[in-house]
């Protein structure tokens, strides 16, 4: 049986609207960065953001882990990216 993945929230219903400044009306940022995790177990994918910079990804990264981690997440893997996500969590059944 093929498993279908269930969105758990979208970026628009979850965070909040930030000026972008000196772009056209309409246009999106492309240059944000974001912390992508995946786990194993559960079968998840989680997007934390939007970053400024790599660097300060990465610097928050740790923090989600943890959080990952206490919540019995198991098999997980990090990635600093650019990115416009369209959900914050996709979770597998």
């Amino acid at each position: 049986m093929q498993q279908k993945a269930r969105v758990i929230s979208t970026v628009d219903e979850s965070l909040p609207k930030r000026p972008q400044q000196g772009l056209p009306r309409g246009s999106t940022d492309d240059s944000t960065w974001w912390v992508k995790i995946v786990t194993q177990t559960p079968d998840c994918t989680y997007f934390f953001g939007p970053f400024e910079s790599a660097g300060e990804a990465q610097h928050h990264e740790s923090g989600y882990v943890e959080d990952l981690e206490q919540e019995g997440a198991q098999g997980i893997a990090v990635h600093i990216l650019q990115d416009q996500p369209e959900t914050l969590t996709i979770y597998d059944e």
